[in-house]
């Protein structure tokens, strides 16, 4: 159980089935982000590698809009 204390002072009580899925949750509570975008300059920054891949697909979603949209 994720027993990171929150800004209210309650402890965060997240479960999870093993160990390293709580230490990937325990990422959303840091301001730590590992993985930056960086298509078109875009530099958003994430926690999870999942997380920057669902990102991307925007980038890839726009560009084909626009791709279209010139058709």
């Amino acid at each position: 159980m994720c027993e990171w204390q929150l800004d209210n002072g309650d402890l965060c009580g997240k479960k999870a089935n093993n160990k390293g899925l709580l230490t990937r949750h325990a990422l959303t509570h840091t301001n730590y982000k590992a993985f930056t975008c960086k298509m078109g300059g875009c530099k958003k920054s994430f926690s999870l590698l999942h997380q920057l891949n669902t990102h991307l697909e925007s980038h890839k979603e726009k560009a084909a809009y626009e791709n279209k949209k010139k058709g």
